[in-house]
């Protein structure tokens, strides 16, 4: 476990913590402060946008301007090292996310019992409703930690575009606002596929389940589709070279 891994999930707790202190001394339990914490977008920009890309997601930039690339490509394939990268990845940045959270709310259940009330909507709500706190957790932790793993796959695919740590770290936020804007209040496609219900909301689809398994298969669609493109850039750079 790399010590940058480590001090991203302590970095994504103290977010959640910073952003619902003042909550604390009112707050009924833990599920409500997770859910303040993600009322507003900027908790999701940090979280998911920059700290879950700092541990894997730069990794090619940094393999690309220390020159090493070309001994790891003709030792393994373009294809089986973009594939590794993009698993690595995608985990690193689901991991890193998925533990952060799920650190903030057991410190927060040391004061605070995990579940007294629902205080929520969104798509897994009925879990609340039907008294699995812990089942409503676990799915929301998964959904937002898919975010994540979109946004780092983003990143991995963006640096072999432009390998430079900058710009792999802050491109996937900026297209995801470029997109968000241009598809904001508009028809354009199904609301389930628009930008900012795929980063931001908890999507109700009709039932938990189908809301996570919708994430889960637009998440996997877009991942899958940027890691083909990684690859197809990844043999172009390697033959150019």
């Amino acid at each position: 476990m790399s010590v940058r891994f480590v001090v991203c999930i302590l970095a994504v707790a103290t977010v959640l913590f910073m952003s619902t202190w003042g909550h604390i001394n009112n707050a009924p339990d833990a599920i409500y402060m997770l859910n303040i914490a993600y009322g507003g977008n900027i908790v999701i920009f940090i979280q998911a946008g920059i700290l879950a890309l700092i541990p894997f997601s730069t990794a090619f930039s940094i393999e690309w301007e220390q020159r090493v690339t070309r001994f790891w490509l003709i030792r393994t394939g373009t294809a089986y090292y973009a594939i590794s990268k993009i698993i690595v990845t995608a985990l690193s940045g689901f991991l890193t996310t998925a533990i952060g959270i799920l650190l903030y709310v057991g410190v927060m259940h040391v004061k605070l019992p995990l579940y007294e009330m629902n205080t929520t909507g969104g798509g897994y709500a009925p879990l609340l409703d039907a008294n699995m706190p812990t089942a409503y957790l676990l799915a929301v932790t998964i959904h937002i930690s898919l975010t994540a793993t979109l946004f780092a796959v983003t990143a991995f695919w963006v640096s072999t575009l432009i390998p430079n740590q900058f710009v792999t770290i802050s491109a996937p936020l900026v297209i995801y606002l470029v997109l968000h804007r241009f598809t904001s209040g508009s028809g354009i496609v199904p609301e389930y596929l628009r930008p900012v219900v795929i980063v931001e909301w908890l999507y109700d689809a009709g039932t938990p389940l189908s809301s996570l398994l919708l994430k889960l298969a637009i998440v996997g669609i877009l991942c899958l589709l940027l890691g083909l493109a990684a690859w197809f850039q990844l043999r172009r750079r390697f033959q150019n070279e």
